[in-house]
């Protein structure tokens, strides 16, 4: 993959482009991966997830509400999710969208990056390059996929 370096006032940023799912699995834990996805996102990709816990939300707009993101948040809970844990968004926009409302507000903020299964969508965090985390001691990023090529950006390295 090829990787530029942005520096911005808010941080360090490594963008990544190029590559596959396979090629950021030395970017993710270990363990304490959490991937949110929708049914129809699972059915297709679920067999190229990286190992981790698999939290399934129902397709489209109706899914971004708070009480889909604390049913989310609850899951993690009992799955035993803790400030260490790493959200990752596998999916298209709204799912994008709700993993990172969850892992902003699980326990004040957790690791996350997103996995964008369209070409292109409407919140493009990774190609804004914004944070996505507002702590200090947060290493985000945003992976986003098209036409099955990577574009990662590694926020606040």
């Amino acid at each position: 993959m090829k990787r530029i370096r942005i520096n911005t006032p808010e941080g360090k940023s490594i963008l990544l482009m190029g590559g596959t799912v396979r090629d950021i699995l030395p970017l993710l834990p270990r363990k304490g991966l959490f991937i949110i996805t929708d049914t129809n996102v699972r059915k297709i990709y679920g067999t190229i997830f990286p190992p981790g816990e698999v939290l399934t939300i129902e397709p489209g707009e109706k899914s971004k509400t708070l009480a889909v993101a604390g049913e989310l948040c609850r899951q993690m809970l009992e799955a035993g999710a803790d400030r260490t844990s790493f959200v990752l968004g596998f999916g298209g926009g709204v799912v994008c969208d709700v993993a990172g409302l969850v892992a902003s507000i699980y326990m004040r903020g957790v690791r996350h990056a997103f996995i964008s299964t369209l070409s292109f969508h409407r919140s493009m965090p990774a190609l804004e390059a914004r944070p996505e985390s507002t702590s200090a001691n947060t290493r985000t990023f945003s992976v986003h996929s098209v036409s099955r090529s990577l574009y990662c950006v590694i926020m606040k390295c």
